[in-house]
């Protein structure tokens, strides 16, 4: 499921004793997407673990042989519902606690002033983690308006695209041994989201963002969840989407080309190297 919503409620849920939730971005991104990494190893010869929308569509539009519309249409779906279990469960484990501090703290669910909690199911901006948000105009606070909370997402993903192709590519010869290809996304994405999220909490996955407000709206944050105060919930859909598209391109015309004249030289190199080690071995 892939938004257990790790933000998570262990360090990002606040206290009696701080009424902001600790949020250090390092160790945060460290805990939450580190262990990413390890997810592409388990099902790759069933699906290949995109579990991100994003991904998918890019995936679908530039390995259209590959990876078919049809088949990106029920990736797509199946991570949009694997985020939405994901935040259910999330709910089931923690909402005990987020009552108790609304309730201490007279915070009502679905108000402005509830966007500390409901931030654990979906994102917004600026992070309320660091700038908390008020009940007025949050567009006046740093990095709240819309064109950079969509630069940032747009930029994050284009990054994470393009590092995911560049790093699969079955042309490119530095990464002999195949098996760290998920640690290496999953440090890449670490390293991305160490930058992001700061500014718009690092969300880079539509599924990730949407099936967790669908949740966090059953349970009673109302417009804050849905579509969010000022509308969150469609630079979280549209900028990972189109920035995924743009890192994809930008691969494929920066960098395909020159793996694609490479490899061949390579191979031949590996073929004369071969054929020298079997003669020696017949001697």
């Amino acid at each position: 499921m892939r938004g257990l919503r790790c933000r998570a409620c262990a360090w990002a849920v606040p206290t009696r004793r701080s009424p902001r939730p600790s949020y250090d971005t390092t160790l945060t991104s460290a805990r939450t997407h580190v262990p990413h990494s390890y997810q592409p190893s388990i099902p790759p010869p069933t699906t290949t673990a995109h579990l991100n929308p994003a991904v998918s569509i890019a995936l679908a539009v530039f390995r259209s042989k590959e990876f078919s519309p049809r088949i990106c249409l029920c990736y797509v779906l199946s991570q949009i519902v694997g985020a939405f279990l994901g935040a259910l469960l999330v709910f089931g484990l923690f909402n005990e606690f987020l009552v108790a501090y609304e309730a201490s703290n007279k915070i009502v669910r679905g108000s402005v002033a509830s966007i500390g909690q409901a931030m654990i199911y979906g994102e917004f901006f600026p992070n309320p983690a660091i700038i908390p948000h008020t009940a007025g105009d949050s567009a006046r606070l740093p990095g709240g308006s819309v064109g950079h909370a969509f630069a940032m997402e747009f930029v994050g993903t284009m990054l994470l695209m393009f590092l995911i192709l560049a790093i699969v590519d079955r042309n490119q010869n530095t990464l002999k041994n195949k098996e760290l290809v998920p640690l290496i996304i999953g440090l890449a994405l670490t390293s991305i989201v160490a930058v992001v999220a700061p500014s718009t909490e690092a969300c880079l996955n539509p599924a990730r963002d949407f099936g967790a407000r669908l949740v966090a709206l059953m349970m009673g944050y109302g417009k804050v969840a849905l579509p969010g105060p000022r509308n969150e919930m469609w630079v979280y859909i549209f900028a990972p989407i189109l920035g995924a598209l743009a890192g994809a391109l930008l691969h494929d015309v920066l960098i395909a080309p020159g793996l694609r004249r490479s490899a061949k030289p390579y191979e031949t190199y590996q073929a004369k190297v071969h054929d020298l080690q079997l003669q020696r071995s017949i001697r």
